[in-house]
């Protein structure tokens, strides 16, 4: 089995395609509180949108330039909340963005909220809210946006071993941002299903897998679930219970010890086999170990043929 590093590469990848669009939102530019965002947003499936972006805000702006504080971000593959149904904004959706939780004692946790339309314009407005633990309301930006480009994201099925491993690294180190995870693939085993041409190529049962890794915390040993346990042993998050961003926690705690690592993942059946007896006859298996977490191994299991919802579960 061998573990890789990025290659780059040029290439054509012909398969399935999901369409993102490319977009900048900006406040006005004498507004006393302004924010710009460069962000991509990607359809997964009819709910569930990606959102990729960075942040920047400027507050307290007096005049053209003077501003006293400023507050940059960045996040990749953030899935939209989907519980969000209001009735005024029920055409749009909502992302709860990443800050920083890391409290000191005196600090105020605070929450940032995106509110885009479920479906892009040329142009069109968004909303972006900061507010205070248990959704006080401290400020609103009106946002003036459009779309820059429309692009595809492609899961090539005709793509040899090399190129699928070249972009199997890719996905996990820029797409996702994840350069501390180590990849390592059975190369004899991946030439093999390859060759099975299955309705979910392994390139997106590999984003399936990231993507359910940093979602899904159904059961109570999957990475999500513990690392909400180790959010709330080594933040200071005494009074988050009642805001939206508890629900958020464990995914920004996971998000940071995949990208501080060192973290594996692997696509291998041995010598770890899925805990649950899954065949990787039917099945893409994906087998993950973060150390910052605890020293179980976590299993992404994926359906080849689309026909099963993909999960995840631990064990130690």
């Amino acid at each position: 089995m061998k573990r890789f590093t990025f290659i780059l590469y040029t290439m054509i990848l012909s398969s399935t395609v999901f369409a993102a669009d490319q977009f900048i939102c900006k406040t006005k530019p004498n507004s006393k509180n302004r924010a710009y965002i460069s962000g991509q947003l990607e359809s997964w499936t009819e709910s569930k949108n990606l959102l990729s972006y960075q942040l920047e805000i400027n507050a307290g702006c007096e005049g053209g330039f003077e501003c006293k504080s400023k507050h940059l971000s960045q996040a990749k593959m953030l899935m939209n909340r989907l519980e969000y149904n209001p009735t005024k904004y029920f055409e749009y959706q909502q992302f709860i963005l990443p800050t920083s939780v890391k409290l000191r004692s005196r600090q105020r946790l605070e929450m940032l909220q995106l509110i885009l339309p479920k479906k892009l314009s040329p142009e069109f407005s968004a909303i972006l809210i900061n507010t205070r633990e248990n959704n006080r309301y401290k400020v609103r930006f009106d946002m003036d946006c459009k779309i820059t480009a429309s692009v595809d994201t492609d899961f090539g099925k005709n793509l040899d071993l090399s190129q699928t491993i070249n972009r199997a690294v890719s996905l996990i180190h820029e797409d996702f941002g994840f350069k501390n995870v180590d990849f390592a693939v059975d190369e004899v085993s991946l030439a093999k299903q390859l060759k099975e041409n299955n309705p979910v190529s392994f390139l997106k049962a590999l984003k399936s897998a990231l993507i359910n890794f940093l979602n899904d915390e159904d059961h109570p040993e999957s990475p999500l679930a513990l690392a909400r346990i180790g959010a709330y042993e080594n933040w200071n998050l005494s009074n988050v219970k009642e805001s939206l961003l508890d629900h958020h926690i464990s995914h920004w705690y996971l998000i940071e010890s995949l990208l501080s690592g060192p973290a594996n993942l692997e696509f291998s059946y041995d010598p770890y086999p899925p805990e649950e007896g899954e065949s990787g006859a039917e099945n893409w298996i994906f087998r993950l170990q973060i150390e910052q977490l605890s020293d179980h191994i976590y299993w992404s299991i994926v359906s080849k043929d689309g026909s099963k919802k993909t999960y995840n579960y631990g064990f130690n």
